[in-house]
């Protein structure tokens, strides 16, 4: 399988010049101070039990980016869901990353949730540039910074090492732009879908992070609320269901599901 079309930027898209207009659509926010977390959100989770989770919830949104990991903990999830008989509960929500993605990533997420019976499948992208865009801008600034440095230092900026544009596992500045804010608006939607509850709607999220993956990853918690998050109308619980897994165990549950699987692992 030919794998070179996943390094290659669009002839369009130039590193070294980004058009005005979109440079302003990612232009970094001044600092705002801390926001304060409404009285009414928890500080820690009522219960850590996967099932119970699930019934304390009015919502459990499963984030899927069309990898093995969010596809094996959507089928666990989903199958715990369904065995309450609680599968109307169920959203899964794809961030498209645009042109960064893989062809038929966004496609395969949907037909892996609609296989999986699931009743809601949303897709929610970052407004303004996407993810190439921006890693175009930053590239820019980055190369800018370098050069004013080289130059105070009295040598040569045409020689300045730029620091790694790429988001990376050290380096997630992606993630809030092109993943978590675009999820989060659709958090706020489906608040305002049940505002007749006439309480915190209670949202379980899935996120398929593992501690096999990085250090960091090793130090999160499998169940904690997401603080920033919450608020007076929504109290969102952050629940990590395949935290403990090995590969094995993720390509187990796949095998096990019967469903495809992205044809990149191949």
């Amino acid at each position: 399988m030919q794998t070179t079309a996943l390094f290659e930027l669009p002839a369009a898209v130039t590193l070294q010049s980004v058009p005005p207009a979109v440079a302003e659509t990612v232009s970094p926010k001044p600092k705002r101070k801390p926001r304060a977390v409404h009285a009414s959100v928890p500080t820690v989770p009522s219960t850590t039990v996967p099932d119970e989770l699930i019934r304390q919830a009015d919502r459990v949104v499963i984030s899927s980016s069309g990898g093995k990991d969010s596809q094996a903990q959507a089928s666990y999830v989903v199958g715990r869901a369904d065995a309450l008989g609680m599968l109307d509960k169920v959203v899964v929500v794809h961030a498209d990353l645009g042109r960064v993605e893989w062809a038929g990533t966004r496609e395969l997420a949907e037909e892996q949730a609609r296989l999986l019976g699931v009743p809601r499948f949303e897709v929610v992208q970052a407004e303004g540039a996407d993810l190439l865009e921006r890693v175009g801008i930053r590239f820019g600034k980055l190369k800018a910074k370098a050069e004013k440095e080289a130059r105070e230092r009295g040598e040569d900026p045409a020689g300045a090492k730029v620091a790694p544009a790429w988001p990376s596992s050290s380096a997630r500045w992606c993630t809030p732009d092109a993943k978590r804010g675009p999820i989060q608006r659709l958090y706020t939607r489906l608040t305002a879908e049940l505002a007749h509850l006439g309480r915190p709607v209670r949202i379980l999220e899935c996120i398929g992070q593992r501690a096999a993956e990085s250090d960091q990853r090793a130090q999160l918690a499998e169940v904690e609320i997401n603080r920033s998050a919450s608020n007076g109308k929504r109290h969102i619980t952050t629940w990590r269901p395949i935290h403990g897994w090995s590969d094995a165990r993720v390509w187990r549950e796949i095998a096990d599901s019967g469903l495809p699987y992205h044809p990149a692992y191949d």
